[in-house]
């Protein structure tokens, strides 16, 4: 048999009166959890309680703001496509001098059925502007891209390239080479290329012009 000295008492009454305390302390804050559960809950901004979105019984996040025109994600404000004929004489400019900011999305080498294989490469070259000859003061490997004959490759870039001057006061330009082994016939093939600008004035070129080498 236990023996519940006044000590033993003592305490367990003091810890039934905390028990209450407690208990009346957060009664209001269960209540109000218990209150809200399948009501309609509002989300009010401190300043005002009239600007205030709601979670309704259904789940869905609402508010009063009236929403007009044309909600989607904005197109590229100047979005550009170049086409260029490239082969492999001499190094074309695919791109002229410019000291624009622009995001190069998409890259399309096709190759002539009249080639064998074929590589392009893509350098940017940048020099004092205007930079007319596209003159290689500074210089950047874009890239290189390998096409069998009457082949094509494309290649969508998830994160744009970002082109812009290499250093201050330039301009520059993008150059395209393609190797071709040596005595092959050389037929003209395209590079296509797609993207925006982002600051600053880019003109594409309005027609292609295949850059002089030798007659198909």
């Amino acid at each position: 048999m236990r023996i519940i000295t006044k000590s033993r008492a003592a305490m367990a009454a003091l810890l039934i009166l905390a028990g209450v305390g407690l208990g009346n302390l957060l009664s209001p804050l269960v209540g109000s959890a218990l209150a809200t559960v399948g009501q309609t809950v509002n989300i009010s901004d401190h300043s005002s309680s009239a600007l205030f979105a709601k979670v309704t019984s259904a789940g869905e996040l609402k508010t009063n703001a009236v929403v007009s025109g044309k909600v989607a994600p904005a197109l590229p404000p100047q979005p550009f496509a170049v086409v260029r004929g490239v082969n492999a004489s001499n190094f074309a400019p695919v791109m002229e001098p410019t000291t624009a900011t622009v995001a190069l999305t998409d890259v399309t080498f096709a190759n002539s059925f009249g080639n064998g294989a074929r590589e392009l490469i893509l350098n940017q070259v940048s020099a004092a502007a205007p930079n007319a000859s596209c003159v290689a003061t500074h210089a950047r490997f874009i890239g290189a891209y390998d096409a069998p004959s009457a082949q094509t490759v494309v290649q969508d870039l998830v994160t744009p390239i970002v082109l812009k001057p290499l250093a201050s006061g330039e301009a520059w330009c993008l150059q395209a080479i393609m190797n071709a082994p040596s005595g092959e016939v050389d037929r003209i093939a395209r590079v296509m290329l797609g993207g925006y600008v982002l600051t600053g004035t880019f003109t594409p070129p309005t027609a292609t012009a295949p850059p002089p080498g030798k007659a198909p």
